[in-house]
């Protein structure tokens, strides 16, 4: 089969160096190719490799660490048909492989053990005041996790406000934007503190965008009419479900211990379908029938199958 457009590996680019040990993997798109092969290993025989996955992306996020300082090589085929026995071999229909390298970053120096008592990771709530009951389910998630939420409403802000926002933002490791049912039924309201609530929430939304923060939308078991001018990572189940809200609390944990939420994850990562959107995120719900959700950002209707996360 011919492939018009160049099958190459495109990141990390070949010899690259100081790379990170949770990369994120991606290539162009084979002609033909129904899912792709992708393996990893430190010799370039590929005889013993570290792992080896099937990927219907055209990326793949490394979630096991790879090691510190190490060169590594991996290679991607587009698999083309459903391989097939012949004899004692198994026979895989593909393009040809295509072959890369990089090595990871240095280990980085142990750092000095502080004095006096460690404060917590901190996280932001992004909210507003009048949707209490979920403000406190999420502290109580905060709580369990062992991590400090930041809401400007129980915080001595120094002025200019913003500013101080600003910072606590800086200092954070996600901000968590939570839709509760006062906040979408003031959607239409003419009180005029409503839409100072709403500029908030954007300007908050929007510097955790700059500094490159996880932005983390929750919609509390209510119909989904604010759009959300970033985000990467969409929770559309109340928190009042118990698997929500343990999931919650097992994702507070991982910021906790300095973690991060890879995006785009394997499985998860949807984008919109609209071409006046293509909004990206991972969607974090488990669909067990067909269903409908709304986009975050411009609101319009999605129909999900049964089945989802696409988990391999």
């Amino acid at each position: 089969m011919t492939n018009l457009t160049p099958f190459v590996l495109s990141v990390p680019a070949i010899g690259s160096t100081d790379v990170s040990i949770t990369p994120i993997l991606s290539w162009t798109a084979y002609k033909g190719a129904k899912w792709y092969e992708v393996t990893v290993s430190e010799g370039p025989s590929f005889v013993i490799p570290e792992w080896s996955h099937n990927v219907y992306n055209l990326f793949y996020g490394v979630e096991e660490p790879l090691k510190y300082g190490t060169t590594y090589y991996w290679r991607v085929r587009g698999v083309t048909a459903t391989p097939y026995v012949r004899g004692t071999a198994i026979i895989t229909p593909s393009g040809p492989w295509q072959v890369s390298a990089f090595t990871t970053k240095l280990e980085p120096l142990p750092t000095t053990k502080p004095v006096g008592k460690v404060q917590p990771a901190q996280v932001f709530l992004s909210h507003t005041q009048r949707d209490v009951d979920v403000s406190y389910i999420f502290c109580d998630a905060c709580e369990l996790a062992g991590v400090k939420p930041f809401m400007a409403e129980f915080e001595p802000l120094g002025l200019p406000a913003w500013k101080t926002i600003r910072d606590e933002i800086r200092k954070s490791r996600a901000l968590f934007f939570v839709i509760g049912k006062e906040l979408v039924g003031a959607q239409d309201s003419s009180d005029p503190s409503w839409h100072h609530t709403q500029s908030w929430i954007a300007y908050e939304i929007g510097v955790a965008c700059e500094r490159e923060k996880d932005v983390w939308v929750i919609c509390d078991d209510t119909k989904m009419n604010f759009p959300v001018p970033y985000l990467n990572n969409y929770l559309p189940i109340t928190l009042e479900n118990k698997q929500s809200f343990d999931y919650l609390v097992y994702i507070l944990k991982r910021y906790a211990e300095g973690e991060t939420t890879n995006f785009p994850r394997e499985g998860f990562v949807i984008q919109c379908r609209y071409n006046d959107c293509k909004a990206t995120y991972n969607l974090h719900m488990k669909v067990d029938s067909d269903t409908y959700i709304r986009c975050p950002q411009c609101l319009r209707r999605r129909r999900l199958r049964k089945g989802w996360p696409e988990v391999k």
